[in-house]
């Protein structure tokens, strides 16, 4: 069997088809043997490099300042114990397999409308990270002012998402688009992994959002994480059979803040990190995205049902696990 597997994640520049709102943070898995395999750091420590071989137009100093405050939210995301450790620059370039984790600008004009790409090998038994490189496409005009550049692509920002796929974070779908005249532009995102960029000048991404705070916590929980957040599991079926890829939002009317997650093959949805207190559960399919953005392998994702709402408020305690909440849906 092959011990390694190479796999790569996007951000987007903009959106091919009109997208409604959805949601979930999703940790990057594949399946082996029938088996879902998380993808995770072994160590609590990624240490990187800096490529100074292009900057992007914007100077190695402006490039290596924006990377570190991205590292540092991630870093001092509140419920988890990863950390990022910067070992200087290096003559290398991004995606060299060279057992470093670079980081750096590289020209893809074959890439058209992708921002930004992490490229990640895996131990495919263990689902330990080996090596993970991230570049920005410097085909785009890139910005690192404190208040942002019209017509330039914030580096803080979309250095903040590629950086969750390197600690083992998927997309998110918690995001809205607003649709005029067959053009479409993201206005808003409750997830720093949603696959989709903010309109250039915009510096809306710089700031992690409850679900990618829940989502890190998960992979990386610090001890008492767990006694002192709230879980909802929830099981979803349709017609009498397990749903795989429902998404299934929890939202939190008190504070506003919203976390879910994707039922997986066995119907199972479980929700972590969250705030003690009373949610509202959603569920909805994946059927105004690209399903590919957020599952690569497994069965078919469930697309033939109707959205819902769990007509009982579900309250989570701190410490303990609300449900399993038993979820039927209605086909379409």
């Amino acid at each position: 069997m092959k011990r390694f597997t190479f796999g790569a994640c996007a951000t987007l520049l903009f959106v091919v088809a009109s997208l409604q709102t959805g949601q979930a943070y999703l940790r990057q898995s594949y399946v082996v043997d029938d088996t879902r395999v998380s993808v995770s750091w072994a160590q609590g420590r990624i240490d990187y490099f800096v490529s100074d071989r292009d900057a992007g137009g914007i100077g190695i100093d402006g490039l290596e300042a924006a990377l570190q405050r991205a590292t540092t939210s991630w870093t001092e995301a509140p419920g988890s114990t990863i950390a990022f450790q910067y070992r200087g620059r290096t003559s290398a370039r991004p995606l060299e397999l060279d057992g470093r984790n670079t980081v750096g600008f590289l020209r893809r004009p074959d890439l058209e409308g992708v921002l930004g790409v992490t490229a990640t090998i895996t131990d495919v038994v263990s689902g330990e990270v080996v090596e993970s490189d991230l570049f920005l496409n410097s085909g785009t005009d890139w910005s690192v002012a404190n208040e942002g550049e019209t017509d330039r692509f914030d580096v803080e920002s979309i250095a903040l998402h590629e950086f969750g796929h390197m600690l083992g974070l998927g997309h998110s779908a918690l995001g809205y688009f607003e649709v005029t005249d067959d053009d479409a532009r993201l206005a808003a995102a409750e997830a720093v992994m949603f696959p989709f960029a903010f309109d250039p000048g915009n510096i809306a991404g710089r700031r992690l959002k409850a679900d990618d705070i829940a989502g890190v916590a998960e992979i990386y929980p610090e001890g008492g994480h767990s006694a002192n957040t709230a879980t909802i599991r929830a099981h979803v079926q349709l017609e009498g059979r397990e749903v795989f890829g429902a998404h299934v939002m929890a939202f939190n009317p008190v504070t506003g803040t919203m976390a879910a997650g994707f039922s997986l093959e066995n119907g199972q949805v479980t929700i972590t990190g969250l705030e003690p207190g009373p949610y509202v559960l959603r569920v909805e399919p994946i059927d105004d995205d690209d399903v590919a953005s957020y599952f690569d392998e497994g069965p078919p994702v469930d697309l033939g049902f109707k959205n819902m709402f769990v007509d009982r408020l579900v309250y989570a305690e701190r410490g303990a696990t609300a449900g399993p909440i038993e979820i039927t849906l209605e086909a379409r």
